[in-house]
């Protein structure tokens, strides 16, 4: 096999393993050793390598020595330092969409707030729910039309992942609906103050409902 074709199949086994990892299929303190995951995935250990390798320094799994590796939980004042950047860059978002989103986006932007659906079985609800949430944020922040925003915010929300799973639950699904579609309303009205007041408040019930989790 080829340095190209064992860099495409690390590339491969590197977003299928962070996906794996981010809903919750290897749960925080679940053990990973390159033979296993070698096995798992049908390949040599050498591309499931270089995937860990970047997975390390995402954070999201730490070298155990001479056992393999570990997924990484997060800590309750990383959780805490998380949020508070999360309501910057939120705050940043709303003030950058208000000045470049067009009406169709803002359209689209709305279509995303209202698919909150809860009609999937108990143990699919989480997982759509946090998809479609992700989605309306990763959006909202997508009309900030700056790469170099969506680079950070994206990374962000991925650390968040696992942990929004648990906030959305079934009953939040409504609550999460009428927040984001209220949101939008602020912004096609162009009121700044009250949509970025908007937006704060709401990371911060966010934040809140999760820390006591």
């Amino acid at each position: 096999m080829g340095k190209t074709e064992v860099k495409s199949l690390s590339q491969s086994i590197y977003t299928r393993l962070k996906w794996e990892i981010l809903d919750m299929t290897f749960r925080p303190g679940a053990l990973l050793t390159e033979q296993s995951l070698a096995e798992q995935y049908q390949t040599s250990k050498t591309p499931v390598r270089e995937a860990l390798n970047h997975l390390v320094a995402e954070k999201l799994v730490a070298v155990i020595p001479h056992r393999g590796y570990v997924v990484s939980d997060i800590s309750y004042d990383e959780l805490l330092e998380i949020f508070q950047f999360r309501e910057i860059l939120e705050v940043a978002a709303v003030e950058l969409a208000m000045q470049n989103a067009t009406e169709q986006q803002l359209d689209k932007l709305e279509l995303l707030a209202k698919e909150m659906p809860e009609t999937f079985s108990e143990s699919e609800v989480p997982r759509v729910n946090s998809l479609i949430n992700n989605q309306f944020h990763m959006y909202l922040a997508s009309l900030s039309n700056n790469s170099l925003f969506m680079q950070t915010y994206e990374r962000i929300m991925e650390r968040l992942y696992r942990v929004m799973l648990k906030d959305t639950q079934k009953n939040r699904a409504s609550a999460i609906r009428t927040e984001h579609t209220e949101l939008v309303s602020f912004m096609r009205k162009g009121d700044r103050a009250a949509a970025c007041d908007y937006i704060r408040g709401h990371v911060r019930r966010t934040k809140e409902r999760v820390l006591k989790i």
